[in-house]
């Protein structure tokens, strides 16, 4: 009996170190010999992972990362590198740690590790505490050049973790968008955003860009990054702290994965598993399409509204009856809706749209066609509508950030391109003019 009750210890211990994924562990298992690589032989795929949870989002990333830890892919074709920048304080316990850390994952092996990193070029020397701002656009980018000059490959992967807020936050002083830092107290735009992909990636093009965000899958955005990535993954709205489930798409299917959108749909099939939002997959040679045919149609609904009963009659429908996505409760919160059922609500009032808004819709199932619930009709594309007041009212003024010829620095080129849609400076008529009362109706 008490043999049987040893055997039983034991195996119970090599159970408990199997499980055991501590970023502590991790930490300690470096060698000085290990941690400045030379370059790897050209692998498949480089995922790329901007984990920025310097924020309340701490706990959340630590999930992710030993979930990422967890993944069983063959580690000589699929690379993964995560840059992780913690809270300040890093939680409570004994494994604790602050700061900001590079990891190689090794996938591999039975009991996953990850080994840390130097990297020069980012200032992070792993027998030192350093403390990056994430919100710069010069870390993603020392980030990128670092990845594709030690781990070359195929096909590239970034993913944007933490938190999102769409092209921006709808604050009085604030345009927030990724990459919230606030130990900084910075973030990156969108603009900053591409930017920085471009510069990074050099020649390279990313085969995938993933948004592990709120918020992330807005015409905005998606327009924003065309040209920087053949691919997109990301919600419209509000996703739970915990995100995305790494360990079950990074899977051994990813190693026979040669696109993006098959990435992707590794991806989406975990997340609508466990969620009933739409997820979306973005074919990004599609979008300008979605773009032209979404201002063309703008422009001529803008023309219809002819009176100012009329356009608060339309402004109420839709936030009542279209698909809408905000944070309740939040003050100058944007709202952002999803343009096939704005434009639904449009063909009700003015049936002679229907050509118009055929071509939308032909459009977005173009780009979306690999999406969670494509198949229903419903085309997962998200754009900015109004925002919020200090009573929770819809306001009738835009940040100068989401007015065409306001001169505020930083626009988003949607905002720059968008003359049918977006709010203007001189008061044209584009649809969000009338609207949003920014529009003088002749008596």
């Amino acid at each position: 009996m008490k043999k049987i009750r040893l055997l039983f210890f034991i195996a119970f211990l090599i159970a408990l170190q199997a499980c055991n994924f501590d970023l502590q562990e991790v930490s300690s298992s470096v060698t000085p010999e290990e941690t400045t690589p030379s370059a790897h032989q050209k692998s498949k795929w480089t995922f790329m992972i901007y984990m920025a949870a310097d924020n309340n989002l701490d706990s959340a990333a630590l999930d992710d990362f030993r979930e990422i830890e967890r993944g069983n892919c063959d580690s000589e074709l699929v690379k993964t590198l995560v840059l992780l920048d913690r809270a300040q304080g890093g939680g409570n316990d004994e494994n604790s740690w602050s700061g900001t850390r590079l990891f190689e994952i090794n996938h591999s092996e039975a009991k996953s590790k990850s080994t840390q990193l130097d990297c020069s070029s980012l200032g992070i020397n792993t027998s030192a505490s350093t403390e990056l701002n994430m919100g710069d656009s010069e870390t993603l980018i020392s980030f990128l050049n670092f990845s594709r000059k030690y781990y070359p490959a195929e096909h590239y992967a970034l993913i944007i973790w933490g938190h999102g807020t769409g092209y921006r936050f709808g604050g009085k002083d604030k345009k927030r968008a990724v990459a919230i830092d606030d130990t900084s107290g910075t973030f990156m735009s969108i603009p900053e955003l591409r930017k920085a992909i471009k510069s990074g990636m050099g020649s390279d093009k990313l085969e995938l860009i993933g948004f592990d965000t709120c918020f992330g899958a807005e015409l905005e955005e998606i327009y924003e990054l065309k040209n920087e990535s053949h691919w997109f993954a990301g919600v419209e709205g509000v996703q739970d702290a915990s995100g995305w489930d790494y360990s079950s798409w990074m899977s051994q299917e990813v190693e026979s994965c040669n696109y993006g959108n098959e990435i992707a749909k590794l991806i989406e099939k975990q997340y609508s598993a466990k969620n009933d939002k739409s997820f979306a997959i973005v074919n990004m040679d599609a979008v300008s399409e979605v773009f032209e045919a979404f201002n063309s149609f703008s422009t001529k609904a803008s023309g219809l509204i002819d009176n100012e009963k009329t356009a608060s009659k339309l402004k109420e429908k839709i936030v009542t009856d279209a698909k809408i996505f905000s944070v309740s409760g939040s003050m100058h919160n944007p709202v952002y809706v999803e343009i096939s059922t704005m434009a639904s609500i449009f063909l009700e009032n003015y049936p002679q749209l229907l050509n118009d808004v055929l071509r939308v819709n032909s459009a977005l199932r173009k780009a979306t066609s690999e999406s969670y619930c494509s198949t229903q009709e419903i085309f997962p594309i998200g754009i900015y509508f109004c925002s919020r007041d200090e009573k929770g009212q819809i306001a009738d003024q835009n940040s100068t950030y989401y007015i065409q010829g306001s001169g505020a620095d930083g626009q988003c080129q949607f905002v720059q391109d968008a003359n049918g849609y977006v709010p203007t400076a001189n008061q044209t008529g584009s649809l969000l003019d009338k609207l949003l009362s920014n529009y003088k109706f002749s008596l």
